[in-house]
């Protein structure tokens, strides 16, 4: 094709441009969870019930299980004690409440801690020392008996409990200092009778609860992912998991709006002293709510929010005496309906197990369905689940493991009841190279899967491959898995990886080590091929970067806007975790659709770069079984051929004969793209004309596209 290497040529190459980091996690928030009202902070947890207020430090992994400090009132006085009475528990915007007939126990949720505050309306008989006493239930142990400013609590090396100083506070403004007693069974918070007994009522003790980190793994974050809403929410859903010890950690979420701004408090998913793992997000455009997935003690639990974060219903996807592990979540449009689909790991069956639930109608009374079974050779593990879908099937890609310790890929495309769509394929691994670790993302036809590779020559590293499924309506379709592309972080090998499909090209974000730590960067691959669009584009080279996620909201490979998504990862900076996302946009130029169609059928061309051998334009959804010819061309002709209209001017163009279109009416052009500057801002239009219609008594013309190579 010598004239067609020097006419073009078509789209953009695709061009992540990144927007600054947003840092996450922090904030505060509180809200009745599973029936108990509940706070958290940046390093805290804490619940309010029957009277007690019990507040847990996040300390860490460090830290070998849970360690709460828990304070409820019992006594109050100025002379003898008298025990006061029953607390009845109340809570607006971002403070709790427990009223008692003698006083009020004010409860403000920040940041950095719980502002406790105690308010006398009147005072306590006798006209000694005004004591508020609280019962103490912890294993943390205080530094002292008597302290004038604050009281630690402290459990060995890892950290604990900070009750700050004792502040007195009168209705005229006057304040005065106080002091803290502990006997290691109660806490007595003392304001002097000198200044009680000229205060002007009402009167505030006031004290302050904060976590106190001897260990520099306080915050360990890890596990982030993220999804999309479009238009009309427009926002990002960030979920992730905190430590709170080596034996819990609670999962936590963010919204972000599609320009970066945090949108509404933290969101509390589980609070419990529960352990949990392997969090997962998936939203559904058309029911416009968001689903969540986690492992917890060996179940597979969940939740469905609102376009504003609320919780709308809590799921229990597989419960029971088996192991149940790693669930991946798939939303997308998904043939405009509200379904979502989770794939998890029966570790106990050797299994992987999938299941559908309905955003819409807060429906999960649906069956479980086997995707694969292991053998006793044979080991599945691992499952992974293609998250941009725009057609009623998804590709599930796992791991098997045999008796040597070897590992590979193996995916099967399905419906979102778990029906197959295809038959069972190898992906990658053989051949002395290990594959592990799989990610995906696909509109329903096209898909790209990337995993983590392992070979005794090659060395560490990872690599991607193209995926086609091409849907035969009365069986399984064939499923074509195309050569891998192997690739390196800047530093060399890559510790994990993740994937998101865009309108002209899919991006594979990585975490690598670097210089310094690791770096997290994206790599922009041609989604029909997994050749190289763009090469490696850093995120972020600068920290100790871990546990990466990315995202698009474009609904796959379509010509519709928008076209940006964004990565999220865990930066470690002096020992700290910490959930980071950045917003990316992966423009294919300047594109618009010709509307110059009299078939279904609609043409897009991925990662147009200059150079790109690998470059082709696809036609799909057209009839099935025809004869097609492709028309390119630098000039529009617009050439009325009643009912169709041709576009392409085929005079300064050229016209290439492609052969009969699929069962499921897909055709791919392969259009290699000459190299140099001087064909970069050409625009080119191209149109697909298919034989047996009126036009000229024997064709007709697809919907067309313009593009602008960069």
């Amino acid at each position: 094709m010598p004239s067609l290497l020097r006419l073009l040529l078509l789209l953009l190459a695709s061009l992540p441009a990144f927007a600054q980091t947003i840092a996450l996690g922090h904030g505060c928030a509180l809200d009745v969870i599973d029936g108990t009202l509940t706070a958290i902070g940046d390093d805290y947890k804490a619940t309010f019930r029957a009277g007690e207020l019990e507040f847990t430090p996040l300390l860490g992994r460090q830290a070998p299980r849970n360690l709460p400090l828990a304070l409820e009132v019992t006594h109050c006085s100025r002379g003898e004690p008298v025990a006061v009475g029953p607390a009845a528990l109340s809570h607006d915007g971002l403070v709790a409440t427990f009223g008692r007939p003698e006083l009020d126990e004010r409860l403000e949720v920040r940041t950095d801690g719980i502002k406790q505050s105690f308010v006398f309306a009147s005072l306590p008989p006798g006209n000694g020392d005004l004591v508020v006493r609280c019962r103490v239930r912890s294993e943390l142990r205080p530094q002292a008996i008597r302290s004038a400013g604050s009281l630690r609590f402290l459990h060995g090396s890892v950290g604990g409990v900070e009750i700050g100083a004792v502040l007195g506070l009168e209705a005229d403004g006057k304040t005065c200092d106080g002091s803290l007693h502990c006997d290691g069974e109660h806490v007595d918070f003392v304001l002097p009778a000198s200044f009680v007994q000229q205060a002007r009522l009402p009167l505030v003790v006031d004290p302050l609860l904060s976590t106190i980190a001897v260990t520099s793994s306080t915050l360990a974050d890890s596990a982030p992912d993220v999804a999309p809403l479009p238009a009309p929410v427009d926002a990002y859903l960030v979920v992730w998991q905190r430590a709170v010890s080596a034996t819990d950690r609670d999962v936590r979420a963010q919204r972000v709006s599609s320009n970066g701004t945090l949108l509404g408090s933290l969101i509390m998913l589980e609070t419990s002293s529960q352990d949990t793992a392997d969090v997962s997000v998936a939203a559904s455009p058309i029911s416009g709510r968001w689903l969540v997935a986690w492992e917890q003690l060996g179940d597979i639990k969940g939740r469905i929010l609102s376009s504003t974060g609320g919780p709308l219903s809590s799921l229990d996807f597989a419960n029971g005496p088996n192991q149940q592990r790693s669930p991946t979540l798939a939303g997308g449009g998904f043939a405009s309906s509200g379904i979502a689909m989770c794939v998890w790991h029966d570790a106990t069956a050797n299994q992987i197990q999938c299941k559908q639930v309905n955003l819409s109608t807060l429906s999960s009374s649906f069956p479980n369905s086997v995707v694969a079974s292991g053998t006793s050779a044979i080991t599945v593990s691992d499952p992974t689940i293609s998250r941009d879908n725009r057609l009623d099937r998804a590709l599930v890609v796992w791991r098997t493991t045999n008796l040597l310790g070897q590992r590979s890929l193996r995916g099967v495309v399905l419906t979102p009841n778990g029906t197959p769509l295809s038959p069972v394929v190898p992906i990658a691994g053989g051949g002395g190279i290990d594959a592990s670790f799989p990610t995906c993302a696909g509109d329903g036809v096209d898909f790209v899967v990337s995993w983590l590779s392992a070979s005794p020559v090659l060395g560490n590293g990872a690599a991607c491959a193209a995926v086609h499924h091409d849907f035969v309506f009365q069986g399984l379709g064939p499923l074509t898995v195309g050569t891998p592309r192997p690739f390196q972080g800047p530093g060399g090998s890559v510790r994990s990886t993740a994937t998101a499909m865009f309108q002209g090209s899919a991006m594979v974000a990585l975490s690598s080590p670097g210089t310094t730590g690791n770096d997290v960067s994206t790599l922009s691959v041609d989604p029909l091929l997994c050749s190289d669009c763009e090469g490696s584009l850093p995120v972020d080279l600068a920290g100790n970067d871990v546990d990466v996620a990315i995202c698009s909201r474009a609904t796959g490979p379509a010509a519709i806007t928008p076209n940006d998504g964004a990565v999220v990862y865990v930066p470690i900076v002096g020992g700290q975790g910490d959930v980071a996302l950045r917003l990316l946009r992966a423009d294919d130029g300047v594109r618009s659709l010709l509307e110059i169609n009299c078939t279904p059928g609609l043409p897009f061309a991925p990662c147009a770069r200059a150079g790109n051998q690998g470059f082709g334009v696809l036609l799909r959804g057209a009839e099935a079984n025809e004869l097609t010819l492709v028309i390119h061309s630098t000039a529009l002709l617009n050439f009325n051929c009643q009912p169709c209209i041709i576009g392409p001017d085929p005079a300064v163009g050229v016209i290439e004969f492609l052969g009969a279109t699929s069962a499921n009416g897909d055709l791919r052009a392969a259009l290699p793209l000459p190299g140099g500057p001087a064909v970069v801002g050409t625009t080119v239009h191209s149109q697909f004309v298919l034989f047996g219609g009126q036009c000229l008594g024997n064709f007709r013309g697809t919907l067309g596209i313009s593009c602008t190579l960069q």
